[in-house]
This record gives structure tokens, C-alpha cells and sequence, in this order.
């Protein structure tokens, strides 16, 4: 369905996963295996909770009391894609998951610095 493939040479820095996650929203694919987005996420230090549901929670502790993320909390909704295999939208990805993820981005590069 997808052909997105994050190999661990992609996220071995955050200049290369801002390049990483900016290339994501210029694929032509329409879904993409959140397996492959969970690396990224978990490069970045975030935790993941599954619900029931649809919906994923993602926290970070950088983004706590930051702009619309007073709790560091923010969600995207999950595509059932089978046993082991969770998909997103990219349309959901282009919204919701990469304002945050950028935001986290900045934070760790001002840390660096």
C-alpha cells in the first residue's frame, strides 16, 4: 500500500529528521504505515498511547504548557490496516502531526545551541 521505508541513518540527527518529517508532506503517497512514523517519533522522545479507538495519543514533555499543547498532548486518527499494520492519512499527517512534531523540532534545536 505504502512504500515509505525510515531506515535509522534517516533520523541519526535532528537536522536529518527535520529534513525527514518536512520531505514526508512532499510525498506523493496517500497513506502512510505509522510504524514507519513511529521511529521518528520515538527518536524524538515521545510516548505513544493506542486507544480502542481510532484515535493515537502522542505526549511530549517539551511541548508541555507550549500553544495549543498545554499538555503536551496531541492526537491523529489511525487507519485499521490489519494485524500488525496502522496507517494514517497524509492529509492527517500534513495537519495534525506535523505542526507538533516541527514545534518539537525548534525546541531540540535551541537546546543543542
Amino acid at each position: 500500500m505504502t512504500k515509505l521505508k525510515i531506515k535509522n541513518d534517516d533520523i541519526s540527527n535532528i537536522d536529518k529528521i527535520e529534513s525527514l518529517i518536512n520531505d514526508l508532506k512532499k510525498l506523493s503517497l496517500n497513506e502512510f504505515d505509522f510504524n514507519e512514523i513511529q521511529k521518528i517519533l520515538i527518536k524524538l522522545g515521545c510516548t505513544i498511547e493506542y486507544s480502542k479507538g481510532s484515535i493515537i495519543r502522542i505526549r511530549h514533555e517539551i511541548l508541555v504548557g507550549k500553544r495549543q499543547y498545554t499538555d503536551g498532548i496531541f492526537t491523529i486518527h489511525r487507519i485499521h490496516g490489519g494485524k500488525n499494520k496502522i496507517y494514517i492519512r497524509k492529509r492527517d499527517y500534513v495537519r495534525y502531526l506535523f505542526p507538533p512534531l516541527e514545534l518539537i523540532v525548534l525546541y531540540k534545536k535551541e537546546k543543542v545551541k
